[in-house]
């Protein structure tokens, strides 16, 4: 699993998708990131969820993931400031095993599953985000 595409896929890009990754927990912020890296993600990380804004107006992030291990209230903070900027992005919550439960916007993860699972959720947080983002620009066109 890579995170680079065909040019013929139309609605995957021919780069690297960019994910903002915040966690506290830096053992989880350091191998996931290299992991992510090691896939082809260009990877931006902050430790702090206060940091989030700010990160996401440096980096053209496509997906944010965070780990909502302390809080579920980071996910919907999270989630409540992706619904306020201009271009959507894909967002996935993880979290320790026992704490995932179903959340009704972001993708809930849990933090130490297999690495495929959260390479799954971001390419669907991804796709969702891409199909969103091409709905609000044809709605957006004069179509007579």
């Amino acid at each position: 699993m890579t995170a680079w595409f065909e040019e013929s896929e139309p609605d995957r890009p021919t780069r690297a998708i960019t994910i903002a990754l915040v966690a506290r927990d830096r053992r989880f912020l350091r191998v996931t990131s290299f992991l992510l890296a090691r896939h082809g993600y260009a990877v931006e990380t902050t430790h702090s969820s206060r940091n989030l804004a700010g990160l996401l107006q440096r980096t053209d992030a496509d997906v944010v993931v965070v780990d909502g291990s302390d809080s579920w209230n980071v996910g919907a903070q999270a989630s409540a400031l992706l619904a306020t900027l201009e271009r959507p992005r894909g967002l996935v919550v993880v979290g320790e095993s026992g704490d995932v439960r179903p959340l009704r916007t972001p993708a809930a993860v849990s933090k130490w599953t297999s690495f495929d699972c959260l390479l799954d959720e971001i390419e669907r947080a991804y796709r969702q985000m891409h199909q969103r983002d091409t709905s609000s620009n044809v709605r957006g066109q004069n179509l007579s």
